[in-house]
């Protein structure tokens, strides 16, 4: 929320893999007409405390890769946080940004370069590390597959 925008800002976690693909993040800093980029969950891992009707799980934001172009309005985030009763758990944060991002008519990168897939989880290879791709984001069910995509 407080981060100053005054050039794009990407935010990334630290279980995020690049690829060689990565270069197609440079077609999105040209972008004048979002505010900002997110990356597409692949389902709603959020705080659903939060939410006022399943509707607000369409579209699922994760908060592991982000690129911002200009301040964002948090106003339904910070509500429905000062709204709760008890306290945060895991995904309050995401829920948050999920909602802002969407208030703020945010865009998704194109899942299909910018992964983030838990369908490879209990399988050896990693279904998606290919050159062809920007980046993947290791969540925690996949996280050990990190490690064998280094190599591609």
């Amino acid at each position: 929320m407080s981060l100053p925008v005054s050039a794009p800002v990407l935010y990334l976690d630290s279980d995020v893999l690049f690829f060689a693909g990565a270069n197609d993040l440079l077609s999105y800093t040209t972008a004048v007409d979002v505010p900002a980029f997110y990356q597409a969950d692949c389902r709603f891992s959020g705080d659903e405390r939060l939410l006022r009707d399943t509707t607000e799980t369409r579209d699922p934001v994760n908060t592991g890769f982000l690129m911002l172009f200009r301040r964002l309005d948090w106003s339904i985030s910070i509500q429905r946080f000062l709204e709760l009763d008890d306290a945060p758990i895991f995904f309050t944060n995401q829920t948050m940004t999920h909602l802002a991002m969407h208030a703020n008519k945010a865009a998704p990168f194109d899942p299909a370069k910018y992964v983030l897939q838990l369908d490879d989880q209990f399988v050896y290879p990693d279904r998606y590390a290919s050159t062809h791709i920007a980046l993947r984001h290791y969540v925690n069910p996949v996280r050990h597959k990190f490690w064998t995509s280094l190599c591609v």
